[in-house]
């Protein structure tokens, strides 16, 4: 699913609460993940449907080290969705 016509906009999204090594994301249907800016888990809601509104960016949250001939082990090549000042999560109904 691409949301990049969202980007730079005001938006409420739905998905899946998860939690990655970047912090708390909601996985959207077919599996985008957005990053939740300054969440850095979900705690209770992990794995259930929420609903949450912020400002879309596209950006990189977590560059790749630099590599000295050797495969990275950490970060996230190009750029991650992140929601920015966002609204409390509701959970959603069957969430």
């Amino acid at each position: 699913m691409t949301i990049d016509h969202l980007v730079g906009r005001h938006v409420t999204l739905r998905g899946i609460a998860g939690d990655a090594a970047a912090g708390a994301v909601l996985v959207l249907g077919g599996g985008t993940p957005v990053y939740i800016d300054g969440k850095s888990g979900w705690a209770a809601l992990a794995g259930r449907t929420v609903e949450i509104a912020g400002d879309l960016d596209h950006t990189e949250i977590a560059p790749l080290p630099p590599a000295s001939g050797k495969p990275a082990s950490h970060g996230a090549p190009g750029r991650q969705y992140v929601l920015r000042n966002c609204t409390p999560p509701r959970l959603q109904p069957g969430g």
